[in-house]
């Protein structure tokens, strides 16, 4: 998607606003558009966060679509399959090579 209206007011409040039921549009509309690929993983292995903004935010946006996701097309879904190991500074003001970086 694009990430402009209403993609972006979407992530952002599912991030930040703490609105989970924003995944619930986002995983649909994942579904129809990638869901018949995704149907033939094993897994969805959403990406943890860091401790600190797990507690700010309260909840894990990347587990909260997966979870949406995998009830849409019957993948399941393992929340602890990964563990992150350090918080990471935020990403959002990041050009894609310092992206990388970041994570590394």
């Amino acid at each position: 998607m694009w990430f402009e209206y209403p993609a972006r007011e979407l992530v952002h409040a599912l991030k930040y606003s703490g609105w989970t039921a924003a995944a619930v549009p986002m995983a649909e509309a994942m579904a129809r558009h990638i869901g018949a690929d995704l149907r033939a993983a094993d897994l969805l292995v959403p990406i943890p966060l860091g401790r600190r903004r797990r507690r700010e935010r309260g909840h894990n946006q990347a587990e909260e679509l997966a979870l949406s996701l995998g009830d849409r097309i019957g993948v399941p879904v393992s929340t602890g399959a990964l563990v992150r190991s350090r918080d990471t500074r935020t990403q959002t003001a990041l050009h894609p090579a310092e992206r990388l970086a970041n994570v590394a």
